[in-house]
Parts: C-alpha cells; sequence; structure tokens
C-alpha cells in the first residue's frame, strides 16, 4: 500500500483537453483528464483545444494512466515520434 508520501502528486497548474462538441473537459470513468504539460498535450492530440483545469489530482486522472496512453513514456522524446500525414 502506498502511503501519502510516498504519492507524488503534480504541482503546478494542470491541463486538459477540451470537448469542443460538449463543451467539457473530456473525462475517462467520470474523472477529468489532466497534464502538468500543455505543450505534450497539444503534441499528443493535435487539433484538440488544451485549457488550464482546476482539479485536484486526486480527483482527475493523469494522461499517462489514461487507457491507450501505456506505451507512452513522458517526459516525451518526441524523436521516438513518427509524423504520418
Amino acid at each position: 500500500m502506498t502511503t501519502a508520501e510516498e504519492t507524488k502528486l503534480p504541482t503546478g497548474q494542470l491541463y486538459g483537453l477540451w470537448g469542443s462538441a460538449s463543451g467539457q473537459f473530456l473525462t475517462q470513468g467520470g474523472r477529468v483528464i489532466f497534464h502538468t504539460s500543455r505543450e505534450e498535450l497539444e503534441f499528443l492530440f493535435p487539433g484538440t483545444e488544451v485549457k488550464p483545469v482546476d482539479v485536484s489530482p486526486l480527483e482527475g486522472i493523469p494522461i499517462q494512466y489514461v487507457r491507450g496512453m501505456e506505451a507512452v513514456q513522458f517526459p516525451l522524446d518526441r524523436s521516438e515520434f513518427r509524423c504520418q500525414t
């Protein structure tokens, strides 16, 4: 079991993915998806608006724990990605 002292919670501004159709932050399981780096979110999800989000790290879900993101290493090394046009 992890203690509060062992858990490293993000500090500073958090950013979320904004759903233009829903007008809400994107969620998984009812928890707002967030990340500490606006630039990394914009790189991973081009064309999706990224906005500052005011959510407790304990109530949201970090992007690295979202389904489908398991293979992505953070911080990002952009050289590991290929552009497909």
